[in-house]
């Protein structure tokens, strides 16, 4: 779901994978990897997302996915 909400709040925007990417500082790949849910960011990307005024949607799931996430030991 969250990759889903993602994908479509980025394309409503205007962003490409590539220049979303870049503003948070990880691979176009990760964002490609997250929008088709092979595997979900870290509670430290959760934040950089939530911090953009139009991802006001996903910010309850990245909060849900955030809490479910252990810390690593």
């Amino acid at each position: 779901m969250f990759g889903k909400n993602l994908k479509e709040l980025r394309t409503e925007k205007g962003y490409t994978q590539a220049e979303l990417a870049k503003e948070i500082g990880v691979s176009q790949g990760a964002i490609y990897f997250w929008e088709k849910e092979i595997n979900e960011p870290t509670a430290g990307y959760l934040v950089k997302l939530a911090e953009y005024p139009w991802t006001n949607c996903c910010r309850t799931s990245a909060k849900k996915t955030a809490r479910r996430r252990k810390p690593r030991k």
